[in-house]
C-alpha cells in the first residue's frame, strides 16, 4: 500500500508540471505545502476510522470503499468550481491545487491499492463496488 509521502510527492510533481505547462512558470515555493495538503486530503478518512474503530491495525477496513473522501463523485463541486474559475480567469491557480491534489491521490489509489476505488459510486446506493479492483 502507498504511504502518505508517495501521495504528497505525486501531487507536488504533477502540480509543478501542470503549472509550468499552463501558466508558463513554476509556482511560488510556499504553494508546495498547499498541494501536499490537498494531495493527502482524501486520506483524512483514516482519522474517522481511528475514531470509529477500536483496533487501528484492523486489516479488514477498506477505507477506499467506505468513506466519501475516496469517492470521486464527492469532488464534482470542486471540479465544477475549477472549470468556472478557469473560464472566468478568477483564482484558477488556487483551484488547480485542489483538482491536481485530489485527482493525483485518487489515480494513485486506483493503481496501487488492493481494494480499488469507487469511480462510479452513487451515494444513495449501498454496497456498490468499483469495477476496477486490483
Amino acid at each position: 500500500m502507498m504511504d502518505q509521502n508517495a501521495h504528497a510527492a505525486h501531487a507536488f510533481w504533477l502540480y509543478q508540471l501542470m503549472h509550468l505547462i499552463i501558466f508558463s512558470s513554476l509556482p511560488p515555493t510556499y504553494w508546495g505545502t498547499l498541494i501536499i495538503i490537498w494531495g493527502n486530503f482524501p486520506d483524512i478518512d483514516a482519522l474517522f476510522h481511528l475514531l470509529r474503530k477500536k483496533d487501528p491495525n484492523d486489516m479488514n477496513f477498506q477505507h477506499h470503499l467506505e468513506y466519501w473522501t475516496h469517492w470521486p463523485i464527492s469532488y464534482i463541486p470542486i471540479f465544477l468550481m475549477a472549470i468556472i474559475s478557469w473560464i472566468l480567469n478568477w483564482q484558477s491557480e488556487f483551484f488547480l491545487f485542489l483538482v491536481v491534489g485530489i485527482i493525483s491521490h485518487l489515480i494513485a489509489d486506483s493503481a496501487c491499492c488492493g481494494d480499488g476505488l469507487m469511480w462510479r459510486k452513487i451515494p444513495w446506493k449501498s454496497n456498490q463496488f468499483s469495477p476496477f479492483v486490483n
